[in-house]
């Protein structure tokens, strides 16, 4: 009898060690060893085809940015040191700012009756609307806040204060807000001397602060005096307004020169964010110039210096040299992951406290060398598309374009599961990840320059009615009456005049804003979000 199985009928185990048999013969070896240099060669391929395409786009991106005149290398870009004493960022109190001991110790430093006082702030009476975008400092509001901490004071302390006779009854007289703006000038009178320190520094010609730009990673870059200015230029504003209720135009003047000095500082900061801060620190500027017109107590000589001191703006060519700076970073930050093998973009734009490079371990060291390289020249070629949205030549934004391409962006991310494999498949993950809100970004240049030309053209404006006892009824008139045919400033989103018109003994005064439209002078409030509406110059006072 033939105990032997049936042909075919071989059994699972008897199958795998026919298999394994055959691997470990020599002939299966070689096959194993011929499927591994093939495995090895495709990968290879694959890594060099990456390379190659890599490569081609990055410097494809390279010409083009030469072509236009754009930097690429931050480095270039990092402001010259300059010699000590002809440096405002060289003086003592700047320092101080950058000193790591700044962040955890006051021992020493005189009360901060500013910060203690607007944490107890009561909410201001009138609130920006519609119809009244500007609205008043509440230094009623203010110097009750004062008064609040002197009286919680030990008997002395706050003597200046203490001696002070109350405020009218009447909240709404030139009397009150008199009586109220002494007892803030005399709360902030122990801030004297910094103002002094750096109003004297100001005369200095260069401002280079004392930044750590030795990072590869340009957005681990540290830039404490944005906020410690950003502060500054509040107070200020707080003063300019007390000065003014108090009688002492001179003072304020003197001021606003201040926080426009200080905001210009900025100026050769290589870092976007920086043009956002000093734009937030014109804003407050416009506030204390628009406040002196709005109680008509700017006298002509000061009128004339605040007309001219308006007159040098261009915040839509700061935009493209910050906008290629911000570029330029953020490709040296995608560098800096290239040669760390960091897919972890996110971290080095984030982890601003670390002086490692991000964990490039694992998966990491497996990322082709190309795919940094289409990171970057998708970067690139995202940001040229953004600058094609605003016109420096001309001082013109075109929000249309704006809009167009942030939605055009928003598509091209997506969102859920889909949109990541999108985006790691096309190489934009850096630009999801560091590319700016350039809609909002540019919308927030427009409108700083806009109240920058509304300050000028209000400003001439005021000399007009104290030379003549009413205002223009229009802003030709205005022109013929600067000995100019040319309108003092056109509006940044259309290229014409801006809108103006006589309403009762005041006027009005705005651009058509970000909408693109005429609304009538329908104001957005100051800090509103809101895209529809018209950047509107506030009412002046109605004697």
């Amino acid at each position: 009898m033939n105990n032997s199985e049936p042909n075919g009928n071989t059994g699972s185990g008897s199958f795998l060690t026919r298999c394994g048999r055959s691997l470990v013969s020599p002939k299966g070896l070689r096959r194993v060893a011929w499927g591994l240099v093939w495995l090895i060669t495709l990968i290879a391929v694959a890594y060099a085809v990456e390379g190659f395409r890599g490569n081609h786009a990055w410097k494809q991106a390279q010409q083009a940015l030469e072509t236009s005149g754009a930097p690429y290398d931050f480095r270039t870009l990092i402001p010259k040191a300059v010699p000590d004493d002809q440096n405002f960022g060289s003086l003592p109190l700047v320092t101080s700012w950058f000193a790591k001991s700044n962040k955890s110790s006051n021992v020493g430093h005189p009360p901060d009756y500013f910060q203690t006082a607007s944490s107890r702030l009561a909410k201001p009476k009138i609130k920006q609307t519609e119809a009244q975008p500007r609205v008043p400092t509440d230094l009623i509001a203010w110097s009750e806040a004062f008064l609040s901490i002197s009286n919680q004071a030990a008997a002395g302390s706050n003597a200046d204060l203490v001696s002070i006779a109350p405020t009218p009854d009447d909240k709404n007289t030139p009397d009150a807000r008199a009586a109220a703006a002494r007892i803030v000038l005399a709360a902030m009178e122990v801030e004297r001397a910094k103002y002094d320190a750096l109003r004297e520094g100001l005369q200095r010609p260069y401002a280079r602060y004392p930044i750590d730009y030795s990072s590869d990673n340009a957005f681990a870059i540290t830039l404490p005096h944005l906020a410690k200015l950003k502060d500054i230029s509040a107070r200020l504003q707080l003063r300019v307004s007390a000065e003014l209720a108090a009688g002492d135009p001179a003072a304020a003047l003197a001021d606003v020169h201040l926080m426009l000095g200080l905001a210009d500082t900025l100026k050769s900061d290589p870092i976007l964010i920086s043009l956002l801060v000093r734009l937030a620190m014109l804003n407050l500027a416009v506030q204390s110039v628009w406040e002196g017109e709005h109680y008509h107590l700017w006298r002509p000589a000061d009128l004339v210096e605040l007309e001219q001191a308006f007159a040098g703006y261009n915040f839509v060519s700061d935009l493209l040299w910050s906008s290629n700076a911000e570029r330029a970073g953020a490709l040296s930050t995608i560098d800096y992951c290239r040669r760390n093998k960091s897919f972890a973009i996110l971290n080095a734009a984030a982890d601003v406290e670390s002086e490692h490079p991000p964990g490039g371990g694992g998966l990491g060291k497996l990322v082709p060398n190309g795919w940094f390289l289409m990171e970057m020249a998708n970067y690139s070629e995202t940001m040229s598309e953004w600058q094609k949205g605003f016109d420096p030549t001309q001082r013109r934004v075109k929000p249309s374009i704006m809009n167009a391409q942030a939605e055009a962006l928003g598509a091209r991310f997506g969102s859920g599961f889909t949109s990541v494999v999108g985006v790691l498949w096309h190489h934009n993950l850096a630009t999801r990840i560091l590319i700016p809100a350039f809609a909002n970004v540019t919308r927030a240049v427009a409108a700083g320059q806009a109240s920058a030309d509304q300050a000028r053209i209000a400003c001439a404006l005021e000399r007009f009615r104290l030379a003549r006892g009413n205002y223009p009824e229009s802003l030709k008139v205005l022109a013929e009456a600067e000995n100019t045919k040319a309108p003092l400033a056109l509006d940044v989103i259309t290229g014409e005049p801006y809108q103006y018109k006589i309403v009762g003994d005041s006027f009005l005064l705005y651009s058509v804003g970000w909408d693109e439209k005429d609304d009538g002078g329908k104001a957005v409030p100051l800090r509103s979000t809101t895209l529809n509406g018209d950047w509107t110059w506030g009412w002046s006072f109605r004697r």
